[in-house]
């Protein structure tokens, strides 16, 4: 280990020189302690057979702590508290310290605290009341909420690159919230049931969205608003002796969604704080379940999504150098109306054989189809800067621009499972669950785009890709008395 480096004025005592190893890498914690405190109260009252009212009042109050602490040096003796960008491009006094509490500011002990150190108060107090009434064939339902939530950063560290922005509390945000929802179901019969059901709703944002970086300061997203939520969701119920099934119908829409994530960017050869607002989506599509009885204890069963879940609008976005107030894109517009929404399988078949013996014992497998999943995108890649100087015409500039899709995929599961009863009072249950039995490997569930972009080779950063686990099993005991 040859990184000898001298520090003066070490942990900000004047005249004292620290002569070591000092560390370029470690490896650390990234701690979160949080702390919740409910308190829910619920009323419920029959006015008569027919109608019956529910209401209630709820309250939360969340603390997280969010800091981080050192777990390895790596070989090195220390490594100073100090932001390496604003190291290299600011200058000043302090700047480039984390907390200028504490000027160079020695990290050498495991668990020390260092880099950033701030708590997220979230409270939210909501009321919400529901009434239903049977009309023989036909019961409805309405309800009603209205919420308050409050949130705001506490900074346990004074950063030398925001002194005035960074310590203490920040703006204390208060959003009002209310939500209206409404359905009916009609007994056509005893097996024949149809049911419509729609709410209409307002969300505040999250914390971890409503700050550029809480890490390091208590600057706030410009334009946070409540989030708003249309759904609407109807179907068909059969309840036989043989056949249960159900068909759905849902659409959800959602707008004004906000996104904040940090990333290095090769742009500005920086750590960026990138913010996303005015994101709409609208999610819809079609749920079948059945399950068919084929002799006591032995059964089919099938469930089916045919979703199709996509960007509606075109979001503007805001980049901010982590290491400076400034605002370096400012409300540039992403065009991605029309996008698929990742993360999730929008076409989904699930169908399997399951078989409940008299002697308590089970066993079962089922078989799973995952189809039209989709890379999530850096929206950075679907602005006008990132492609005004390519060639519209080669493949690279639509690789680019457009989404990847994922390979479908299928994967085989099974259950198998024994139940042991002692002197009428005891119980025995040994269970074994087996997922992706094939032990197939190379299925890919999902993964991103990397923001790091490189307009002189396109290509230079792959996707990260997220793969399924192999064969897994858990085996459950359990013992009652």
């Amino acid at each position: 280990y040859s990184n000898i480096d001298t520090i003066f004025n070490a942990d900000g005592i004047s005249g004292n020189t620290l002569i070591g190893k000092r560390s370029e890498y470690i490896v650390e914690n990234r701690m979160n302690e949080n702390s919740q405190l409910w308190f829910n109260s619920v009323y419920n009252k029959f006015i008569n057979d027919n109608l019956q009212i529910t209401a209630g009042i709820q309250h939360r109050r969340y603390n997280a702590r969010h800091y981080k602490t050192l777990v390895d040096l790596l070989g090195g003796d220390y490594v100073v508290d100090i932001d390496k960008y604003a190291e290299r491009d600011l200058v000043g006094e302090g700047v480039a310290d984390n907390d200028i509490s504490y000027p160079n500011h020695i990290v050498d002990s495991i668990g020390e605290v260092f880099g950033n150190d701030y708590n997220a108060h979230v409270n939210k107090t909501q009321l919400w009341a529901n009434a239903g009434y049977n009309f023989g064939k036909v019961d409805v339902y309405f309800g009603l909420e209205g919420s308050n939530t409050n949130f705001w950063r506490t900074g346990n560290m004074q950063n030398g690159k925001f002194p005035d922005n960074s310590l203490g509390n920040s703006e204390k945000l208060h959003f009002y919230n209310y939500g209206i929802k409404a359905g009916a179901t009609y007994k056509l019969s005893g097996m024949h049931f149809f049911h419509l059901d729609g709410a209409n709703l307002t969300k505040a944002p999250d914390f971890r969205n409503s700050f550029v970086s809480p890490r390091t300061r208590n600057q706030i997203v410009d334009g946070l608003e409540n989030e708003q939520i249309l759904s609407v969701q109807g179907g068909y119920i059969l309840q036989s002796n043989k056949l249960k099934a159900t068909v759905d119908l849902y659409y959800t829409q959602f707008k004004n969604q906000t996104e904040a994530r940090s990333f290095y960017f090769d742009g500005f050869n920086n750590f960026v704080n990138f913010v996303m607002t005015g994101i709409n989506k609208t999610h819809q599509g079609i749920e079948i379940g059945t399950e068919y009885t084929i002799t006591p204890g032995l059964s089919v069963f099938g469930v089916a999504n045919l979703g199709y879940y996509r960007w509606t609008s075109r979001p503007e976005f805001s980049v901010y150098v982590d290491n400076s107030a400034e605002v370096f894109y400012d409300k540039e517009t992403v065009y991605v109306e029309g996008f698929l929404v990742s993360g999730t399988p929008q076409t989904a078949f699930s169908g399997g054989v399951k078989y409940w013996a008299p002697k308590h014992w089970w066993i079962g497998l089922s078989g799973n189809y995952m189809d039209d999943t989709y890379l999530s995108f850096s929206a950075l890649t679907r602005t006008v800067n990132a492609v005004k100087y390519s060639d519209h015409t080669t493949q690279e500039y639509l690789d680019l621009i457009n989404q990847d899709k994922l390979p479908t995929y299928y994967t085989l599961d099974g259950f198998v499972g024994k139940s042991f009863r002692f002197q009428y009072k005891y119980n025995l249950n040994i269970s074994l669950n087996v997922s992706n039995i094939l032990n197939n490997e190379s299925i890919v569930t999902g993964g991103y785009e990397q923001a790091r972009l490189d307009l002189s080779d396109y290509n230079k950063f792959e996707p990260k890709k997220y793969y399924y686990s192999g064969l897994q099993y858990y085996l459950n005991v359990s013992f009652r008395f």
